[in-house]
């Protein structure tokens, strides 16, 4: 059975409800986060810190909690300090 795109869309706005700020390398922490919200994804956009190598970004609310983490990342900010993640809702299974 397929996710309904009205499931989609409360999981799109329930998510950006949730991310709140994100902990860089786990100690930076950024919360001018900028969300673009899509029928069935989210993508968040953030500024990374210059001169530093990025190798975790954690999501988290606003009570710490974390939403979401990427790990086994390697960017470079000296050359770039962009990023954008886009989270989206599927189905999954057999």
């Amino acid at each position: 059975m397929a996710v309904s795109d009205f499931y989609k869309g409360q999981l799109v706005d329930l998510t950006d409800g949730l991310l709140v700020k994100a902990l860089i390398n786990q100690t930076v922490e950024l919360t001018d986060l900028t969300a673009t919200k899509y029928s069935d994804s989210i993508t968040v956009e953030l500024i990374l810190p210059p001169d530093m190598i990025v190798t975790r970004i954690d999501f988290l609310d606003s009570n710490n909690n974390i939403v979401t983490t990427i790990t086994g990342i390697e960017i470079d900010t000296s050359v770039t300090t962009v990023f954008s993640h886009n989270i989206q809702f599927v189905q999954g299974g057999a």
